[in-house]
This record gives structure tokens, sequence and C-alpha cells, in this order.
């Protein structure tokens, strides 16, 4: 039964527009704040599976995942483990994916390398973000490109994981940069030639006029 209007007012609710579902893959290398930022952006709250750590009492992050919504885009992050013995599941989870968001720990940034190259291998187009941390001076972005080997077409932000509105700001960036990235991919492939039904190319117009 549906709660009482004190002011008898009718209620209006505005249903949410149709969105449409991005899938983006969070990696980079042990402790660089992965579980941290999908944690505090997800909507849904978060959903981490752990595993002990081996010859520690304590347990690492094997996958997180959250949904982040935007004005008619759904994003789903899939946070990859950082540890050698998961980088078996990194395909799995990256299955499906349109792009990438790599962490990086400004104390080591290099730690995120194979995952950098994880990316290269696949194609995947990504977007680098350096995690700030209380004790840590941010390198440039031309430190961290030299560090990663990066093209200068891969962008490099910085924010802090732990708050949610600098960490949304960055995954609405990233989705602008994948849109660019996709409509230049789009727009760089020619238009295949119109033919006939029986497979032979049309006539041009000029020469069609003198025939």
């Amino acid at each position: 039964m549906a709660p009482a209007n004190p002011c008898g007012l009718a209620l209006a609710t505005r249903a949410r527009p149709p969105s449409s579902a991005t899938k983006l893959v969070v990696v980079g290398g042990p402790a660089t704040g992965k579980t941290t930022l999908i944690g505090a952006v997800s909507d849904l709250g978060q959903i981490t599976v752990e595993t002990p750590a081996p010859r520690a009492r304590a347990t690492t992050a094997a996958m997180d995942f959250g949904r982040v919504g935007f004005e008619r885009e759904d994003l789903y992050l899939f946070g990859t483990p950082g540890q050698d013995r998961f980088r078996f599941m990194w395909d799995r989870l990256a299955h499906g994916a349109r792009g990438a968001l790599l962490l990086a720990d400004p104390r080591r940034v290099a730690d995120s390398g194979p995952a950098r190259v994880f990316l290269g291998t696949r194609r995947l187009p990504f977007v680098v973000l350096v995690n700030r941390f209380d004790d840590a001076p941010l390198p440039t972005p031309r430190q961290v490109r030299a560090e990663l080997r990066l093209p200068v077409t891969v962008r490099v932000l910085t924010c802090d994981a732990r708050v949610r509105s600098a960490a949304r700001r960055v995954l609405a960036t990233t989705l602008a940069h994948l849109r660019s990235r996709t409509r230049a991919a789009t727009a760089s492939v020619p238009p295949r030639p119109r033919t006939h039904r029986c497979g032979h190319p049309l006539t041009p117009p000029h020469q069609r006029e003198h025939q």
C-alpha cells in the first residue's frame, strides 16, 4: 500500500531514460587502489571476491565489481587482481570491455607496467590514473609516460581514489576519451563502394552521362 500523502498533493515519479551499458576493466599493479576506487563510486555497493593471501594472515581481492550510473549510460566496472598468481583472470575479466582504466601508485609507477603491456597486447584503449597518496609526491605526466612507455595519445589523470566525486569525474573523462577514440577510428575507415546486386561497382555519374 502506498504511504499517505499528508499534503494531499499528487506525487509524480520521473522514469529514468533508457541507458546503454558500457563495461570498463580496472587494472594496475598490486595495491594501487583498484578496490578503493570501485568501492567509492559504485551505486550498488561493492562486490569483492577475496582469497587468502599466501604466507599472511590476511586476504587479498581476487576481483571487484561495481556499477556507476551516468546520464543515459550505466558503467560496469570489473577490477582485476594485481598479484601474478591471478594473471590468468585478466583475459576473462577484460572480455567484452570497451576500454580500461590503468591505476598507478606514484611511488612505484613501474609496478603497473605488466598491466600496461596486457592492455597493449589486447589493443584495448585506456586512460592512466595516478592515485594520490598522502605521503607521496605526484610524478609529472611526462615521467609517467616514460615509466610506462605510453604514447602521447594516452591521457594521464590524477585523483584520490577514496573521494567519490573525484573518482566519478575520472570515469566520466575516461568515457568521453573512449568515445572520441571510437569516433576517430570510425572516421579513418574509408567508406566501402556501393555495388549492384550482381557485385559490379556502380558506374560513376560522370561516366554515365557520356554513355
